[in-house]
Parts: C-alpha cells; sequence; structure tokens
C-alpha cells in the first residue's frame, strides 16, 4: 500500500528531465575545491579524537573521509598528516 502511494505520488517525469537538463548543478563529484578553515578544523578534531581513542592512522582516515562533507574533500588529507 505504501509503495503504491509512493510510486503515484513521485513525479519520476519531471526527475528525469531536471537531471538531463541541468546534471552539473547537483553533481558533488569531481568539484575539487579546497575546503573552508572551519571545515579543516572540524576535520583535524574528529581525527585526533579517532587517534586519541586507539584507532589506527589509516583507519582514521577512512572513517573521516566517509562522512559528509570531508568526503568532498580529497585535499584535506594533506592537513590530517
Amino acid at each position: 500500500m505504501v509503495m503504491k502511494l509512493i510510486g503515484e505520488t513521485t513525479p519520476i517525469e519531471s526527475i528525469i528531465q531536471y537531471h538531463s537538463e541541468e546534471p552539473e548543478s547537483h553533481e558533488l563529484r569531481g568539484s575539487e575545491k579546497e575546503p573552508d578553515q572551519g571545515t579543516i578544523e572540524l576535520a583535524k578534531i574528529y581525527y585526533d579524537n579517532l587517534r586519541k581513542s586507539g584507532m589506527a592512522k589509516d583507519v582514521a582516515l577512512k572513517n573521516v573521509f566517509n562522512l559528509e562533507p570531508f568526503n568532498y574533500y580529497p585535499t584535506l588529507i594533506s592537513y590530517l598528516k
């Protein structure tokens, strides 16, 4: 019943049309911009806390980059080492 309601009320055609006409407007991958200072500091704090809890460096880095917004900034790795 719920799936039927979702199927009947979701504007699939509009979503497809929007994606076809403006794909770059909602694509986040590949936008290689530098993180702002607040994002850098937050990533450092999170990484440092993971390391203090006994987590290995490589595992801590993977944890950081599995979270938004850090996963959008691959250059953050240079700030965390």
